[in-house]
């Protein structure tokens, strides 16, 4: 966009320790520095980095009982933000700010954490790091950060219960923030999310308007609902695809979808995106 906004990041929020030390994966940048692209159709990455002046930063453990990450939404040079939160038990912090009636000069950073409530210690580290390059609301003495976040709940789900992000993994996604393209999946923050019984996870997408504004959105989608069709398991967004964007999707097959297995009641309340 030509001024900055992660009101789009924070529309998809819509919030409705092991003894052996995790192996911590950073998510490799594939393509240098985006942009915007012909009118009507995503821009070069196809993501939320796209946007001039917007980096993303992931971190994710699979394995010695992990199966979480966190992910950042980096603005060097601030960002106006709004969120909308809605379900019974947001994990969030510092959202408050981004209501018009608080001061709010800006954000330096949006965290989308796995962990749950937990996991909001990846905020910390994210703090941590900006507070270092002097990133932050200058108070005289020093700068404080403004780093809103939120996170998806991921506990138990593949990896083990006090499994969960810290604020070394946030400090670690910001070192390696950049303006790629953006790894989607089960990466970052979307490591352990589920939608619908299947695998959720990071998604981002942009689009070029006619005047070059670029407008995009990065979400990680953690469910009770799904993101296929009940009836064939095809993906219900196929249908806006631009540009061959999703390169040959194949629908899965019933075996791989099983669309009519139930959600344990028990966990029915526990997803967010």
């Amino acid at each position: 966009m030509h001024k900055k906004s992660l009101t789009a990041a924070f529309a998809a929020l819509m919030i409705g320790a092991m003894a052996v030390a995790p192996s911590v994966a950073i998510a490799a940048p594939v393509a240098g520095p985006g942009g915007p692209g012909t009118a009507g159709l995503p821009g070069l990455h196809n993501g939320i980095t796209d946007v001039a002046g917007i980096q993303v930063g992931q971190v994710q453990a699979i394995g010695n009982g992990y199966l979480t990450g966190n992910t950042v939404i980096y603005t060097p040079d601030w960002a106006v933000a709004g969120a909308d939160i809605r379900g019974g038990a947001p994990a969030t912090k510092e959202m408050d700010l981004l209501s018009p009636l608080n001061s709010n000069p800006g954000v330096n950073a949006v965290a989308l954490n796995g962990g749950s409530a937990f996991g909001l210690d990846a905020n910390t580290g994210m703090m941590r790091w900006l507070e270092e390059q002097g990133k932050g609301v200058n108070v005289g003495a020093g700068v404080v950060p403004i780093v809103p976040g939120a996170s998806i709940f991921d506990l138990n789900r593949g990896g083990t219960f006090n499994a969960r992000p810290t604020a070394d993994w946030g400090y670690r996604a910001l070192v390696e923030a950049n303006g790629n393209q953006i790894e989607q999946g089960t990466v970052g923050g979307g490591t352990g999310a589920r939608s619908g019984g299947l695998k959720g996870g990071i998604g981002t997408a942009s689009v070029t308007l006619a005047d070059g504004t670029v407008v995009a959105a990065i979400v990680n989608i953690n469910s009770v609902g799904s993101t296929v069709n009940p009836l064939d398991c095809s993906l219900l967004g196929a249908r806006f695809e631009l540009a061959g964007e999703f390169g040959g999707l194949k629908t899965p097959t019933a075996e791989e979808c099983n669309p009519a297995a139930p959600i344990a009641a028990a966990t029915e309340s526990l997803n967010t995106t």
